[in-house]
Order: C-alpha cells, then structure tokens, then sequence
C-alpha cells in the first residue's frame, strides 16, 4: 500500500513538474517572439512616426495675463516692466469666454504689487486667464518645438525624404509659446518629424503613421 501511495505522488510530481516546465518554455518563447517582432516590423514597414510638412507664413505673438473684473466694469490685470513695453492701447484680447480689447496701459507701478496695471474691456463677467496680441511676425518659418533636437549643442530636425530620414542641422530665431523660428536648414514643402525621433539614425526608414 505504501509503494502505491509512493509511486502516486511520484507521478503526480512529475506531472507538476512537466507542467510548470512547458509553461515557463511558452513566456520565453512569447517573450522572445515579442522582442524579435518589434524591430522586424519596423524592418519591413519603417519606425512610425509623426510628420508634418514646412510652410512659410504669418506668425501671431501673444502675451498672457490673468484678468480680474472690477466693480464698476470692465477687467484689470498686472504686468511686469518687460510684459508692459509689448502692450499698447486697443490690441486685441482673447480668453475662454470672447474677445474684448486692452483699454489703458498705465504709466505707474502699482505699489501694492509693484507691477504696472493693465486695463481690460472683455466679454463675460469672470474674467480669468486671457492673451493679449502683441504683433504679427510676417513671412517666417516657424516650426513646433518638439521638431528641434538639440545634439551636442547643435539643433537639428529630422527630415524625410523617399520614406528615410535625413539630419538636418538648423539655426533658430525668434520663439513663441509653443514655436521656434528656422532661419537656415529648412526650407518650404520640407517633411519634418515631430513625434518618434527619438529612436532614429540616419538613413532608417519611416512610417508616417499620421500626418500634419
């Protein structure tokens, strides 16, 4: 009876025993099958990535500010000296609740906060963050920022010609909230890449998954 209940478990283990090897040989082989998939798909149909292509044109700045209604009408807000130069009377204002124009940009600090007061006539009646247009850049190539890399203290963009990448060394200009001027190194119609950049080298082939 003993040899029996003996050879039982001896058979059970061994059936566990088979069981957890085949599962642990299944992952290695998925995890393998994984790793090898990833880069053998970007073989055969290029890294994906998102492009969009260069194009000259008007650029509009804008400076932010934080408006506050007034009792007896109208928005204020306060500006730094730097922030104060760029604002003149009747430029246009823009926040989540309309449009509305700037009404005075006075010539004295605020004590109380040593900033210079700005006022506001806008629509609605909360006020909050608005942005002030301050000028218009004329025919200029601005491209976002996250076009730019930065190598060894050079800026470059990637650039795709025939579905390949090219580096393209660039020098910059002036900048916006969310943009950066090419001044050389991009040119009209030039394909960038915005988003996937991280992982090329010259030469790789792309697949444009989106394009903007």
């Amino acid at each position: 009876m003993n040899k029996k209940r003996v050879m039982s478990y001896l058979v059970l283990l061994s059936l566990f025993v088979v069981i957890v090897v085949g599962k642990a040989y299944l992952v290695t082989k998925e995890r393998q099958r994984e790793v090898v998939t990833v880069p053998a798909i970007w073989q055969g149909k290029g890294k994906p990535v998102v492009t969009m292509q260069v194009k000259r044109g008007d650029v509009e700045q804008f400076s932010k500010v934080v408006a506050s209604p007034l009792s007896e009408g109208g928005f204020i807000c306060y500006v730094p000296a730097d922030q104060r130069r760029l604002l003149t009377q009747g430029q246009v204002v823009a926040s989540s609740e309309g449009s509305g124009l700037v009404v005075d940009v006075e010539q004295k600090v605020d004590i109380a906060t040593g900033l210079y007061p700005v006022h506001l006539q806008m629509e609605g009646d909360k006020g909050g963050v608005a942005e002030i247009k301050t000028s218009t850049i004329v025919d200029a190539l601005f491209v976002p920022k996250e076009a730019v890399r930065l190598e060894e203290g050079n800026h470059f963009s990637w650039v795709v010609e025939n579905n390949r990448v090219q580096k393209r060394f660039v020098d910059l200009g002036r900048t916006t909230r969310l943009q950066v001027e090419v001044i050389t190194g991009l040119k009209d119609d030039d394909t960038i890449i915005l988003e996937g950049g991280a992982l090329l080298k010259e030469g790789d082939l792309i697949n444009e998954e989106v394009v903007r």
